[in-house]
C-alpha cells in the first residue's frame, strides 16, 4: 500500500510539468516498476518455502533411518563440497573410510540427548533456515544455508547456533 502512494506521489509531482503523452510514458514505467517489485518477492518467498520444504525432506529421509544416523552416501545427496568439507573436518574420532560428523545437523555429539519431541523450521533470510531441535534432555539450533544448485537444492553451510542440556 505504501509502495502504491509513492509511485502516485511520484506520478502526481512530474504528471504537472509533462505533457499528456509522456505522462503516459511515466505513469506506464512506474507500473511496470511495481509489477516487477511485487513479483520479485512473491518468487523470493517461493523460493524460500522450496529451500525449506528441500530441508523438510531431508530430515524426514533422516528420521526414516533405522540407526538414527544416516549413511554418507544420504548426506552426500544433500550437501554441496563445501559443506561435505565441513562435516569431514568436525570428525574428530579415528575410523575406517570417509567419516562425516553428521551428528552436526542434530545436535552438538555426546550424551544422551533423549526422545525428539519437536524440530522446526524457521527461516532467518533467503538463504538461511535455522533447524530447531527440542529433545528430551537436550534442544540444539543449527542454521543450514541452503542453495540451487541447477534444478535442485544443497546444503552449502552448516553452523551451530545453540546447544543446551536441560535439566530434567
Amino acid at each position: 500500500m505504501l509502495i502504491c502512494f509513492v509511485f502516485h506521489s511520484i506520478y502526481t509531482i512530474f504528471a504537472s510539468n509533462l505533457k499528456e503523452k509522456d505522462m503516459k510514458k511515466v505513469y506506464l514505467f512506474i507500473m511496470v516498476c511495481f509489477l516487477l517489485v511485487g513479483c520479485s518477492h512473491k518468487a523470493s518467498a517461493q523460493e524460500t518455502n522450496a529451500k525449506k520444504a528441500f530441508l523438510e525432506q531431508f530430515y524426514n529421509e533422516w528420521d526414516a533411518n533405522e540407526e538414527g544416523i544416516p549413511d554418507n552416501d544420504l548426506v552426500k545427496q544433500y550437501v554441496t563440497d563445501d559443506a561435505l568439507q565441513i562435516l569431514k573436518d568436525n570428525y574428530e574420532f579415528d575410523c575406517d573410510g570417509e567419516c562425516l560428523a553428521t551428528w552436526m545437523f542434530c545436535y552438538e555429539g555426546g550424551g544422551d540427548v533423549g526422545e525428539l519431541l519437536s524440530r522446526t523450521f524457521t527461516v532467518a533470510d533467503e538463504d538461511n533456515i535455522v533447524v530447531a531441535h527440542k529433545y528430551t534432555n537436550y534442544e540444539y539450533d543449527v542454521q543450514l544455508t541452503v542453495i540451487k544448485v541447477g534444478k535442485t537444492y544443497k546444503i552449502d553451510n552448516i553452523q551451530q547456533l545453540r546447544s543446551v542440556w536441560l535439566d530434567n
